[in-house]
């Protein structure tokens, strides 16, 4: 499943480009799974900031290091990086930036949007499905107020939205995100109660019998 993400990640986020990434969230999280190895898999390098760097510290580092090939951060982060330092030079050496983890709200990327090589994305995964499982490139066309799309499945992902029966929605219908494909986990290790009630069976979907993650 990491694999799979991996993969997927060093193309989408074109990482061959440029030198590397910085982590600066913990190693606990798996959001930061995709600073801290997707770089590794084609030959960049990877500088792990000290626990509880706040946003000074990750200033300094971002000022220090240019051509970086991917920055990963929280809206949060990003609020707290942005208030930090009143402007968007923070970002001049970066390729591509990831925001993840949490909801995302255009009117935070207003200032970051002018900068014309900077790459944006949001991406949305809970950590039953290793990482990311679908990813909105920020154009031109993506709306500058309210919440951002969370995008398409990644490569090798299957996501649909179900009724409480588990069958597909007409499109535009409220429902429940369900993940399946490469990208998911074998369940809770050590609660087989809660494995059997999120990861399920599909009987209506393209392909009967593969287990799918139910997001709630």
């Amino acid at each position: 499943a990491l694999s799979n993400y991996l993969t997927w990640a060093a193309d989408a986020y074109r990482l061959a480009e440029g030198t590397g990434s910085l982590v600066h969230s913990s190693l606990a999280f798996d959001f930061t799974l995709t600073a801290l190895l997707a770089p590794l898999t084609v030959g960049g390098r990877v500088l792990i900031l000290p626990p509880g760097t706040g946003p000074s510290g990750l200033a300094a580092a971002l000022r220090s290091h240019s051509d970086l090939s991917l920055l990963k951060l929280t809206p949060t982060h990003l609020d707290a990086l942005q208030r930090f330092t009143g402007g968007t030079e923070w970002a001049a050496g970066v390729r591509t930036l990831v925001l993840g983890g949490e909801q995302l709200h255009a009117e935070g990327l207003s200032a970051l949007r002018s900068l014309p090589d900077l790459r944006i994305f949001n991406e949305y995964g809970p950590t039953e499905t290793v990482v990311g499982s679908t990813v909105h490139r920020v154009v031109t066309a993506t709306p500058d107020r309210g919440r951002v799309p969370i995008g398409r499945a990644v490569t090798g992902t299957v996501v649909t939205i179900r009724d409480r029966r588990g069958r597909p929605v007409p499109v535009g219908v409220p429902g429940e995100i369900r993940i399946g494909g490469a990208g998911l986990a074998d369940g809770y290790l050590g609660d087989e109660t809660a494995t059997r009630e999120r990861f399920v069976t599909d009987a209506h979907g393209p392909r009967p019998g593969e287990i799918h993650y139910r997001t709630g």
